[in-house]
């Protein structure tokens, strides 16, 4: 007896093991890196920020990172997954959340944590929206942008551009085709009138001094997708390098060109996955 029972627990470990590796599960983010995951227990609540408003409690599945490769940076701790497959937190919600959500990025230099939030619509005055489509991959969510305008004189140069972009959270730079890049590049230069310096850090290409002389004033870059113009101040276009080195936020790019996080700051950015569209309305993402 103690011989069968040993056996029993023997294959019991066995198929408990099985059933720990059927569970773990790899996925690769929009960029590439990678995540080995388990499961975590079904049940978890997100609180509400506020009385008016209910806590939400769900069954969705997530995962813990165990074979993490790629950096999240020091504050970073894991991935949300804000895309239409399957196993994104959105789509886990679902009806839950109206199949909106919405989040504001606050700028990196100021220490303020930024919002996601759940079910609600972009609302205000100034709220512009385009429709999405999803590609092969559907983490990814497509724009069309029609063009690009530099501001800032009578006569904006307008630069024709007549394709999709992804629009990624979770990518910080903005990368666009190379003859769009340079075509950006020399309007803001001309603009901008100032000496260009070398830029502190490698791939950074546009960088300027800018100390106390406050000479450095950048004019706004509105970026017109179908439907809505999203117009850019120097905080969505430059990003402080060091103490009074500022560079250009954006690349040049051979691959799918990407409207990245940086260009988003202090902008409430929603998407209505049943409407298939993304709203834009400036805000101060700090409060």
């Amino acid at each position: 007896m103690k011989r069968r029972g040993t056996e029993e627990d023997a294959k019991r470990k066995m198929k408990r093991r099985g059933t720990e590796e059927e569970a773990k599960r790899k996925m690769r983010r929009g960029r590439g890196e990678l995540r080995s995951t388990r499961p975590s227990p079904p049940l978890f609540t997100l609180p509400s920020p506020d009385a008016t408003s209910p806590s939400l409690s769900t069954t969705s599945i997530f995962g813990c990172g165990t074979d993490q490769q790629g950096s999240l940076g020091t504050q970073g701790e894991g991935i949300v997954g804000l895309g239409t497959g399957p196993s994104s937190l959105i789509s886990q919600l679902g009806s839950k959340i109206n199949y909106k959500f919405s989040y504001c990025l606050a700028p990196l230099t100021s220490d303020v944590s930024s919002k996601l939030t759940f079910g609600a619509d972009v609302t205000g005055s100034e709220v512009v929206s385009t429709p999405f489509e999803i590609g092969e991959r559907p983490t990814f969510y497509h724009l069309t942008l029609d063009s690009i305008s530099v501001e800032g004189s009578d006569n904006p140069v307008q630069i024709p551009v007549g394709m999709d972009v992804i629009i990624d959270s979770g990518t910080t730079l903005t990368m666009l085709p190379t003859n769009i890049y340079n075509d950006l590049r020399a309007a803001l230069v001309n603009a901008i009138g100032l000496n260009m310096v070398p830029s502190p850090i490698e791939g950074y290409d546009l960088c300027y001094n800018t100390g106390d002389s406050g000479e450095f004033s950048p004019p706004d870059v509105a970026f017109k997708f179908q439907g809505a113009e999203v117009v850019l101040k120097t905080i969505n276009t430059f990003r402080q390098i060091e103490d009074n080195v500022s560079c250009l936020a954006m690349l040049a790019t051979d691959s799918t060109p990407i409207f990245g996080n940086i260009a988003q700051v202090n902008f409430e950015v929603g998407y209505d996955l049943q409407a298939k569209q993304v709203s834009f309305a400036p805000a101060d993402c700090t409060n």
